[in-house]
């Protein structure tokens, strides 16, 4: 891609404030432009703030007004009682709800056209389906309704539940303040436009305190206090509800707009820390604050320096303030200015552009806002200094004509979906004042900045006036929907008079970098609720819109891992394996942040000058295990001899790179170390055919970078250049290298030569990345091993290439390696070493379908994809491997995979089971999967759907929340490696079943209906992965509760209670007569040997280690979910010793002791002999205590054996 943009062009750029049509899910690491559910419960109910004219009145009367029609397009019914201020308030609502660390969740339709209303007739033209009903955000619908078909109109309830109901405060302001039913909706649809915000069911009761507060002031002229917010319109969603919204560039089917059900498009999750504005003024601003309830500003001079008032808004400050440095000094965000004579603009200008401007690991670059005659006076008519977002020494063409929409100079709304850009349906009116406008040309000199024509463009010119001389686009523009009506050239944006020149409401980064603040322009000072409402809301809406924009450039950083060390011999010496990534974080107004909050994506062409790979960076190390000490260290530490292996990132042939040279014409196979492999597949099925990955194969380029419905088109030469980040896109500040990404819950396999297949080959450590690859990395130097930590290859699979754009690709899933014999690739049955492994991360979502994957590595060079098995795929040829369309149960996600041989009907199968949430459209469930390792047909199904409510409370494990893995077990004990007889399988829902693995059926039944064989009475503990004992001849399944893997922001289901249990639960458990079954946390000892109540101890997340006679869990009492995990200073985890054995060993006292406290506990832990290490969150150690003895009898549970020395393989043969 060529970095230069025609002057007249001015490409753009997506920004924080603009999200593409086509979203991935959100998750903790991705919080804006994303997609999530809002899924509540009777007890716990979503909210969500209107923003428009219908459902948030701001006039009885005139154009402001609500619409009392039911009909298409206005879908207007019961509307509350107006309020002047009552759109303007939600903004300082949501302002309130920052500085008190509640989130709240802005919606818009990244797809969705212009609000028409007030667009004079001659400008609107009113195809089929009427161009007003694409400014929808979302729908809130009862729960066997739909959005109306364009032209239709809303449906009474009739016997349907109310989707909504308004709610209203009661004793606002007050100690007993509430939220109390107002009004129940009368129709099945309720339609939010303009830009709603939405309140999750876990933020539900953060919020009902926060109305119970008060400022103890009030605010502006309101007569208010500053937290009183009562006259703002706030509903509750039931929870039987659907929430729905539709993408209007699509064609319609069957006359309705294509639609997603049961989540809702985030354009901004706001819980940044609150913008602190420093306000320059004659009181033109404030008036603008206190139409949102928010003019509260400390006047006192500390505040001038930066220690604003708790609670304030922000310091009211003088141009010599500015002068002065305290822009700088003061560490504000945001500077509002609008002065009318100016003291000296020139100096001034020199400190506001040091203000704008960042200094790499040193200052954080400030935004302004330039309102009304500070757009001429300082940023563009200074004298001496000209130009901002102008053209440098002249500047923009100021002007004070009036400006409003009339019948022959209409506007052009560029960016609908823009944050900036939210004005509701209300007319569109510009105010009077000094400056009103400006013009973009002079002559045929374009007087924009000639830094704006270099690409990526940051410029946005969000609202110019239609030039009668040429073409008027129709519908304020509508070329971003389907069905427009606008002609192509509608918006001239050549260098000439005639062109569309006149501005009115734009945006740019300072110089067009990236890392420097924003520049604003927002003309005009008659801005007031009843005359230019839309403007004022423009205005407002920047100070919640603007801290995204912000590039952090001092910050800290750490390496974090929540996946299992392993212990390993690697180059001779015994070492701790684990995978990692890097996390760098913030902590401002007490609450700590990930830097950047945005990783970067591909929305549009111009994306990609700007798109870095992968969004996190990732090690992959081995450290020899005599270094690592008692007390906790980081898990970057270690001398260069300590540290055996580390891959990384770095190109070349050097010792400490990570990669062979990057080839971007692609790498052939065998891979011998000379140059970087990535291939993937682009079909479902067996025997996919290997694809390079190459800039020029577009086979897989077109699956990486599709081409959207409207607006800009990848060209050939976007793509080519998109893949080549993907092959060396990780900005390491001094260019562009090839990095690995980041290592999450992934548990290494370390694989070495083989004795029955295999030979020779080079040790292999195997690992799945946040950069959504399989990377298979060196550990010894053989074959095209060249050095220790080199990557031979990396698999990207098929279901991941669509979201390599946003940097949300990954895989998780750690890989499960076996031996297996059989025939597959049509020649015979031979003995071949199989890599199984999981991908995708959301069902619902395109490019992240989930998908189970089987990969010839027999020889480490030679790698071959055997078969993929995913939840649909509308192309799959062979449904036994993939169905066509997404089933009610099907894969899911997970993370683990057992495998082993099986007896079905008389004959030896060898069967991978994968347990995953439900990744079909029935809800959650839990959901076994066996397949067939050498075919990839699916043999069996289990499910089991979770309720919709608990055994006592309401909650129910959430449909995002993943399960651990099932384990294998062989009640024969005859000891064959790789037989089992039963699997037992844990549930989030505090289930523990057993199977057949035949045919995946219950051993327990309750007369026809399959029971679990153990079951908690209460609810909130979701079950770990079991780990296998052997007492006194009899297996036990071991397991500790609470805590579970969640991509998302819900609240975690096991932390609704401070008592979780280290359980143990005996297999051989008659299926009839006694015990009652299934069998719970008080059952006889002689069936559940351990109940453990682990009060306060904290969550178990990760699988048990036995060593000899204990069992060693660990726990913790963070989220470990939380992308803030393993950052704190605090030591929220704990290593717990249980002793079975028949006598206790002398000292010992208890048979469940804590060994002691550590850093996190999110993983488990690893022993090599009886020393035990605990590496988790940000810290590993060698425990101070070891183990009491190896002897005893254990089974080794499946996912365990790729984890271990190669004696520990598994093989069936």
């Amino acid at each position: 891609m060529g970095i230069y943009a025609p002057r007249h062009a001015q490409a753009q750029v997506s920004d924080h404030a603009q999200c593409g049509t086509s979203l991935p899910v959100c998750s903790t690491l991705r919080t804006n432009c994303c997609t999530r559910d809002f899924a509540g419960s009777t007890t716990q109910k979503a909210l969500f703030i209107p923003m428009d004219r219908c459902h948030q009145v701001i006039s009885n009367g005139g154009a402001n007004a609500p619409s009392s029609s039911a009909a298409s397009p206005d879908w207007c019914s019961d509307s509350p009682p107006f309020f002047p201020n009552a759109q303007s308030f939600a903004y300082g609502l949501v302002y309130r709800l920052m500085q008190q660390k509640i989130p709240v969740y802005w919606i818009v339709n990244p797809s969705k056209g212009s609000s028409l209303e007030g667009l004079p007739n001659t400008h609107l033209t009113t195809l089929a389906p009427d161009p007003k009903t694409k400014d929808v955000d979302f729908w809130v619908v009862s729960a066997n309704s739909a959005p109306p078909a364009p032209g239709t109109a809303l449906t009474m309830l009739g016997t349907e539940v109310a989707p909504v109901k308004r709610l209203t405060i009661a004793n606002a302001g007050t100690g007993s303040a509430t939220l109390t039913t107002a009004t129940t909706y009368s129709r099945q649809q309720f339609p939010i436009r303009g830009g709603g915000f939405v309140i999750a069911p876990d933020d539900r009761a953060a919020f009902a305190a926060f109305i119970k507060t008060q400022a103890g002031r009030t605010c502006g002229t309101s007569g208010l206090d500053c937290y009183n917010f009562k006259d703002v319109n706030i509903y509750e969603i039931d929870p039987t509800a659907k929430l729905v919204w539709q993408d209007f560039t699509q064609p319609l089917t069957a006359g309705r707009y294509a639609q997603f059900d049961a989540q809702l498009p985030v354009a901004m999750r706001v819980d940044y820390a609150p913008p602190k504005i420093s306000l320059v003024d004659g009181n033109l601003l404030r008036s603008f604050m206190a139409a949102a309830n928010l003019d509260d500003f400390d006047s006192n001079a500390s505040c001038k320096t930066g220690t604003v008032a708790a609670g304030r808004v922000g310091c009211l400050m003088t141009e010599a303030d500015i002068q002065n440095g305290n822009l700088t000094s003061g560490t504000f965000n945001w500077l509002w200015l609008d002065v009318n004579n100016s003291t000296g603009c020139t100096s001034s200008m020199t400190r506001i552009r040091s203000f704008m401007t960042a200094v790499s690991g040193t200052f954080t670059a400030g935004n302004v806002m330039f309102f009304n005659s500070a757009i001429s006076g300082f940023a563009e008519q200074c004298t001496g200094d000209k130009g901002t977002l102008g053209l440098a020494g002249t500047g923009l063409a100021v002007s004070n004509s009036a400006i409003n929409e009339q019948t022959n100079e209409p506007m052009i709304n560029r960016y609908p979906s823009n944050l900036f850009s939210q004005f509701g349906d209300l007319p569109l009116n510009f105010s009077s004042g000094a400056v009103t406008n400006w013009g973009r040309v002079a002559g045929t000199v374009n007087l924009y900045s000639t830094t704006y024509d270099t690409a990526p463009v940051t410029l946005r010119r969000l609202m110019t006036r239609e030039n009668t001389a040429g073409t008027a686009c129709k519908n304020r523009k509508d070329l971003n929907v389907s069905g427009y009506a606008s002609a192509a050239t509608c918006d001239d944006t050549s260098n000439n008079t005639s062109a569309d020149v006149t501005e009115l409401y734009a945006y740019g980064r300072y110089l067009n970098n990236k890392n420097n603040g924003l520049v604003f322009y927002s003309p005009g000072n008659n801005l007031t609720p009843s005359g230019q409402a839309a403007q004022l809301r423009m205005v407002l809406s920047a100070i919640i819109a603007m801290p995204p924009f912000t590039v952090e450039q001092v910050f800290n950083s750490i390496e974090i891992t929540r996946s299992s060390p392993i212990i390993a011999t690697v180059n001779g010496v015994g070492a701790l394996v684990q995978g990692t990534y890097v996390y760098n974080f913030l902590t401002t107004d007490g609450v700590q942040r990930q830097v950047p909050r945005q990783v970067p994506g591909v929305y549009v062409p111009d994306d990609i000058a700007n798109f870095t790979f992968p969004a996190l960076l990732g090690h992959i190390r081995a450290t020899q295990t005599t270094s690592v000490g008692t007390t906790a260290e980081n898990l970057n530490d270690g001398t260069t001899a300590e540290i055996v292996l580390d891959a990384s990132l770095g190109e070349g042939a050097g010792a400490g790179n990570t990669f062979p040279t990057v080839n971007y014409a692609g790498c052939s196979l065998p891979y011998d170390g000379t140059c970087r492999a990535i291939f993937t597949t682009t079909t479902p099925g067996s025997l996919p055919t290997s694809q390079v990955v190459h800039q020029s194969n577009t086979t897989v380029s077109n699956l990486m970078l599709p081409q959207p419905a409207t607006g800009a088109q990848f060209s050939t030469t976007d793509r080519e250049n998109f893949v080549r980040r993907i092959l060396k896109g990780w900005d390491d500040g001094t260019g562009l290298v090839p990095a690995i990404g980041g290592v999450d819950r992934s548990t290494v396999a370390v694989i070495g030569p083989g004795a029955s297949v295999g030979g020779a080959r080079p040790t292999i450590a195997y690992v799945g990345s946040t950069d959504g690859m399989l990377h298979a990395v060196c550990a010894s130097v053989a074959g095209g091993c060249k050095r220790l930590g080199q990557e031979l290859w990396a698999y990207i699979p098929r279901v991941n290439l669509g979201s390599l754009r946003y940097n949300t690709a990954r895989i998780d899933g750690s890989a499960r390696v076996l031996d297996v014999k059989g025939d597959f690739f049509g020649t015979g049955n031979t003995l071949r070493t199989v890599l199984l492994f999981q991908a995708g991360y959301d069902p619902a979502t395109a490019g992240a379908t989930p998908a189970v994957y089987a990969l010839d590595i027999t020889d480490p060079s030679n790698p071959r994809v055997i078969w993929e098995y995913a939840t649909f795929d509308p192309a799959s040829a062979d449904t036994t491997k993939t169905p066509t369309a997404r089933p009610a149960y099907g894969l899911g996600v997970g993370l683990t995979l057992a495998a082993g041989q099986v007896t079905i009907a008389g004959t030896l199968k060898n069967v991978v089971m994968a347990q995953t949430n439900n990744g079909g459209t029935a809800g959650a469930a839990n959901v076994v999967t066996a397949i067939d390792i050498v075919t990839g047909a699916k043999l069996w199904e289990f499910t089991n759907t979770f309720p919709t409510a608990g055994r006592v409370s309401t909650l129910s494990p959430p449909a995002t929340g993943v399960p651990p893995g099932v384990v294998p077990i062989d009640k024969t004990l005859a000891g064959k490696n790789g037989f089992m007889t039963d699997v037992v399988v844990p549930d989030l829902f505090g289930n523990l079943w057993m199977l057949n693995p035949a045919n995946g059926t219950s051993r327990y039944l309750n007369g026809s209906t399959p029971i679990p064989l153990f079951q908690f009475t209460t609810d909130h503990h979701p079950l770990t992965k079991p780990a296998i004992y052997v007492n006194g001849g009899e297996q036990f399944a071991v397991f500790t509760s609470g805590g579970y893997t969640d991509y998302s922001t819900t609240k975690s289901y096991g932390s609704y209670t401070n008592t979780q249990f280290l359980i143990a639960v005996g297999l051989n458990t008659p299926a009839t007569g006694s015990p009652t079954l299934p069998l719970n946390e008080t059952s006889l000892s002689s069936f559940v040997p351990i109940k453990e109540a682990l009060v306060n101890l904290g969550s178990g997340y990760s699988q048990a280690r036995i060593v000899g006679e204990e069992i060693f869990v660990t726990t913790d009492t963070s989220d470990v979910n939380a992308a803030t995990f393993g950052t704190s200073g605090t030591d929220t985890g704990r290593t717990l010793s249980f002793y079975f054995g028949t006598n206790l060993p002398a000292g010992r006292g208890t048979r469940l002791i804590t060994v002691q406290s550590q850093r996190t506990g999110a993983s488990s832990i690893a022993n090599d002999g009886t020393g035990l290490f605990s590496s988790s969150g940000g810290k590993r150690q060698k425990l101070g205590t070891n183990a009491i003895g190896l002897a005893g009898t254990r089974t080794t549970p499946a996912s365990d054996v790729t984890t271990m020395v190669r004696k520990l393989w598994l093989r069936t043969e």
